[in-house]
């Protein structure tokens, strides 16, 4: 029989040995376990970036009105030219303004017949009376000027109603709807700048 002294040390070395394989399954459990937290935690954190689309902005639909009010107002600006360049064979003494305005006069009753006749063809109307303001200018220019003070004044009104002519007709390819009204359009703006460009030009040979 063994010392008990012997029999305790022997006791004890076999309980370490047995203690030890246990404590390294725990700690490699232990990591495997958290492993898996860090993982769980990044997909979740990467599933939160996720935003949905934004909505897509409304279109704005056409305005039928749109055709019949340039016509209206296209039309009462060019009756307001013509009536102008008539006067001006009247009343002009410089012999440039005079043939100007017979220049004028001819593409601007074309423009007329044009926009009537496109018109009738679609069911729209034309003003039968020029804008009431450019009348009212034109009637005060006529019983207030005379001579060269005539000439210069309606030259003046050339070039501003040119400007404003331009800018409405090419404000209206935007607007109007009509494919046949566009190219009207289209075909008169250059002969537009080209009034404007040409009566620019007039007034500065009369200074």
């Amino acid at each position: 029989m063994q010392p008990w002294k012997n029999r305790i040390r022997t006791t004890s070395t076999m309980s370490i040995k047995k203690f030890i394989p246990f404590a390294l399954t725990v700690a490699v459990l232990g990591l495997g376990s958290c492993g898996d937290d860090s993982s769980t935690t990044t997909t979740s954190s990467d599933s939160s970036t996720v935003s949905a689309p934004a909505p897509a902005a409304p279109v704005p639909a056409p305005d039928p009105a749109a055709n019949q009010n340039f016509v209206t107002e296209a039309s009462a600006m060019n009756l307001a030219e013509i009536n102008a360049h008539k006067a001006a064979g009247t009343h002009a003494v410089n012999g440039d303004v005079k043939m100007h305005a017979g220049h004028m006069l001819t593409d601007h009753q074309k423009l007329g017949d044009d926009m009537k006749a496109l018109a009738d063809k679609k069911g729209w109307t034309v003003a039968a009376e020029p804008l009431a303001d450019k009348k009212q200018a034109l009637d005060d220019m006529n019983a207030n000027k005379k001579g060269k003070d005539w000439d210069a004044a309606y030259v003046d009104a050339q070039i501003a109603d040119h400007q404003e002519a331009i800018s409405k007709f090419e404000a209206a390819q935007n607007t109007v709807t009509d494919p046949d009204l566009k190219n009207l359009i289209t075909q008169a703006l250059p002969t537009l700048h080209d009034h404007l460009k040409m009566v620019q030009d007039l007034k500065a040979s009369m200074k």
